[in-house]
């Protein structure tokens, strides 16, 4: 076997992700509770385990409602899938452009109008 070779590069690899479940954890009574996602891809396979954690605003939200933890692993879940907005910017060079130090001062000239015949 050859010795190690150094080398510098990101490998991406991209994984479908097709179900996921989640499932609470430590509970801290009226504090906070732990709540763990595992993605899982086509072959059933764990992908990745996200752990969440459910306190404040939240704990006190959810309550005993499960339905409000099947949300938050959504939006969890969710953050994972939409893309994220890419602004492409251009470099803008100015050339041979003049700057303005001071802005001159300008005193309008009133000029009076002809006045209008009526008829």
């Amino acid at each position: 076997m050859s010795p190690d070779i150094a080398v510098d590069f990101d490998f991406i690899q991209t994984t479908r992700i097709v179900k996921y479940q989640f499932f609470t954890g430590e509970l801290i009574l009226h504090k906070s509770i732990l709540m763990y996602i595992i993605l899982f891809d086509k072959d059933n396979n764990q992908v990745i385990r996200l752990e969440r954690k459910i306190e404040g605003d939240e704990y006190d939200a959810w309550g005993v409602d499960d339905s409000y933890l099947e949300i938050i692993a959504q939006q969890e879940v969710e953050k994972l899938f939409k893309k994220p907005l890419t602004i492409e910017v251009e470099d803008v060079i100015l050339e041979d452009v003049d700057l303005i130090e001071e802005v001159p001062e300008i005193t309008p000239e009133i000029i009076p109008i002809e006045e209008i015949p009526t008829e």
